[in-house]
C-alpha cells in the first residue's frame, strides 16, 4: 500500500501522454523503486526513438528497457545510485546517460549485492 501511495505522486497527465512518469520537480523519470525489495516500475515511453521523432530502433529500445529494468531492480535490492557512469546503477539524467551505461553492475555494486 505504501508503494501505491508513492506511485500516486508519479502521474500520467492524460491519454495523450501514456506512460509519461514525472516525479516532484523532475520533468520525467524512467522508473521508480522501493529499496526494501517490495516493488518497482519503469516507463518505456521515452525509451523509444520515435518519441524524439527519430526512426525506431528495436534493438536500441530493448537495450534501454533492459538497463532501466535492471537499474530499478538494483534499487529493490538496496543499491543506491553509483558514481560510475558505466554502471547500470548510475543515475540517468538523460537518455544519453542510459545509452552510455552498461546493463551490468560495476565491481563495487556487485560487492554490495553479496
Amino acid at each position: 500500500m505504501k508503494f501505491l501511495t508513492k506511485l500516486n505522486n508519479l502521474y500520467s497527465p492524460g491519454p495523450s501522454w501514456p506512460g509519461r512518469l514525472t516525479w516532484r520537480k523532475k520533468y520525467f523519470v524512467f522508473g521508480e523503486a522501493y529499496t526494501d525489495g517490495q516493488a518497482c516500475v519503469i516507463s518505456v515511453f521515452r525509451l523509444r526513438e520515435g518519441f524524439y521523432g527519430l526512426p525506431e530502433d528495436q534493438k536500441l529500445f530493448e537495450h534501454r528497457v533492459l538497463k532501466e529494468a535492471v537499474h530499478e531492480l538494483g534499487h529493490t535490492f538496496g543499491l543506491s545510485h553509483c558514481p560510475d557512469p558505466k554502471c547500470v546503477m548510475h543515475f540517468s539524467n538523460s537518455l544519453r546517460d542510459t545509452d552510455i551505461k552498461s546493463h551490468d553492475f560495476c565491481e563495487r555494486c556487485k560487492r554490495l549485492l553479496k
